[in-house]
């Protein structure tokens, strides 16, 4: 009988270990679950910046590269940013096999040694920067250069032969599901690309999907901040789901099935939009230092268009672990940063009255 019971109890105790296991994986956080608050305003620091400029990067604590819009031969500009003067530009604009048609700069930490601008007029090809050549060798250095597949839109150096990467094909939800993962690995030299290009799906789900990626600096965790949807997910190096939590809002949205179109010859799969033409943000970016893990949030959720306009955001900081370190007030809608490597200051990419405004570089101090 002794047996038997203690059996039982083993049975119970494996029973109760599974749900606790699988409440750590869906926790939830709220604002005042931060163990420090703190309202910021910021310092606009002006210098004699590109006329369209798109976004701010503080790279190094000592270089500031902006990526610029339509108004100049080059997409990047690099300042020195204590004396505010020029250093040089690179990736000139053109159609050439070294230029680019359209570019995004993509700096997720302080620690890696390669940056990526991704060329989305030109079939998502990404060229991947090695930071020191670059300085070295100016707009004289050739980047390595990636095609990646449609639906890829954001993505992180994770080594010297891989790339990590949000599949925008990827959606939550019950009924508008590819049943593809969240996350995907792309060899650099394109070794395994030639698969992903040939896969066709049954929703286009990337005007309701997205992400940021931060890597850890031993690239044992893999943090995902949903660009829609307010959770977070970690993933270990084989990407294996490690834990999940939502907040501060827990909202879910809903959505709703637009007929398929074509573009020429193109034919684009059914596409997925937010039900009623709502308008959803949740974290706009992400940033990683060696001791931290920060990243912007939006609350605006199923607001139309009318609506949709800068409102100041937060910053929430958490630590490797998941703790909740900080939330910080701030005073503009910054929807992209960049943090120096001792943590004190915030250089982030901010509007002030309309979507339409030339973006500020705007300066917190963190701590």
């Amino acid at each position: 009988m002794r047996k038997y019971f203690n059996n039982a109890i083993l049975f119970l105790i494996i029973i109760l270990s599974g749900c606790a296991a699988e409440k750590s994986m869906n926790q939830t956080f709220e604002r005042n679950d931060f163990k420090k608050d703190k309202s910021l305003k910021g310092t606009v620091i002006d210098f004699n910046s590109p006329m369209d400029p798109k976004s701010y990067d503080v790279i190094r604590d000592t270089l500031l590269f902006v990526s610029e819009g339509n108004n100049d031969p080059f997409e990047e500009y690099v300042y020195n940013l204590k004396t505010k003067k020029l250093i040089f530009k690179f990736a000139r604009k053109g159609k050439g096999p070294n230029e680019f048609i359209g570019g995004y700069l993509l700096c997720n930490t302080n620690y890696q040694k390669e940056i990526c601008l991704t060329d989305f007029s030109r079939q998502n090809v990404v060229a991947i920067y090695n930071i020191d050549s670059l300085l070295q060798l100016k707009n004289y250095f050739i980047p390595e250069k990636i095609q990646l597949p449609f639906g890829v839109l954001e993505c992180a150096v994770y080594d010297s032969a891989q790339l990590i990467c949000y599949n925008s094909f990827y959606l939550d939800d019950k009924t508008f599901s590819n049943h593809v993962p969240c996350l995907l690995y792309f060899n650099r030299r394109g070794e395994n690309l030639k698969q992903y290009f040939s896969q066709r799906f049954k929703y286009s789900t990337s005007n309701v999907s997205n992400g940021n990626i931060v890597l850890s600096p031993s690239h044992d965790r893999i943090w995902v901040f949903h660009s829609f949807i307010d959770r977070v997910d970690i993933f270990d190096s084989s990407l294996k789901l490690i834990n999940s939590f939502s907040g501060p809002d827990q909202y879910k949205p809903s959505y709703q099935l637009f007929s398929p179109k074509s573009v020429g010859s193109f034919v684009i799969d059914p596409y997925v939009v937010f039900k009623d033409h709502k308008l959803f943000d949740a974290y706009l970016s992400a940033f990683a230092t060696k001791n931290a893990v920060y990243a912007i949030f939006d609350e605006r959720n199923n607001v139309s268009l009318k609506e949709y306009v800068p409102k100041p955001v937060e910053l929430f900081k958490f630590s490797w672990n998941g703790d909740l370190l900080c939330r910080y007030q701030l005073d503009r809608y910054v929807y992209h940063f960049t943090i120096d490597s001792k943590g004190k200051y915030l250089y982030g990419t901010a509007l002030r009255n309309s979507m339409g405004d030339v973006p500020e570089l705007v300066r917190y101090k963190l701590r």
